[in-house]
């Protein structure tokens, strides 16, 4: 089953991110944001609560204004976890400064506010300047790999992996584009 990579923006809009964690050590505005994999075609589901796909939802997602930077299908699951391991993990690490207990950054009532909505626990904050730099680093890699493998082409009865100039004509007269252009939709 294929898989979809994710890096979302976090704002919480019933808590005001502390100072000293909103500015780093140079004065620059850092972000909350959340690599993840998810099976939803849009990856936003993944935190919308009116949304039926399997995942646990919390109403305390509506705490939030969720805004995804990036996405990109992978074949497999293993595929697309390998590389969010490779963000959570390597780039962004747990422990490491870039991760922070949530409910305290917040200043929330309690310190496990957020615990029954997952994914919240594995936000990261980062510069702009980082921030910046992932998304470089995500669209580089989607690229190349694309170049490398080919695009993943969804249709009704499941999904292939295919060349675009090996698709048959029919897929391409009727191919439309996410937001960012990281899948191809085939209807």
């Amino acid at each position: 089953m294929a898989y979809k990579f994710y890096f979302d923006l976090f704002e919480n809009k019933k808590f005001v991110l502390a100072d000293k964690f909103r500015w780093d050590k140079h004065g620059e505005e850092r972000f909350l944001v959340k690599p993840g994999i998810t099976h939803n075609r849009d990856a936003l589901d993944r935190y919308n609560v009116n949304a039926y796909d399997g995942y646990t939802k919390s109403q305390k997602y509506l705490d939030w204004d969720i805004s995804c930077k990036f996405s990109m299908w992978f074949s497999t699951k293993d595929q697309a976890r390998e590389y969010e391991k490779y963000w959570l993990e390597k780039e962004w690490p747990n422990p490491g400064y870039t991760k922070v207990w949530i409910e305290k950054a917040l200043n929330c009532p309690t310190d496990d506010y957020y615990t029954e909505a997952t994914g919240v626990s594995e936000l990261r904050l980062i510069s702009e300047r980082q921030l910046k730099r992932a998304l470089r680093m995500m669209y580089e890699y989607r690229k190349e790999w694309y170049a490398k493998n080919g695009r993943l082409v969804l249709v009704p009865e499941g999904y292939v992996e295919t060349d675009p100039g090996k698709m048959s004509q029919s897929y391409r007269d009727r191919e439309l584009l996410d937001d960012d252009n990281a899948m191809t939709w085939s209807r």
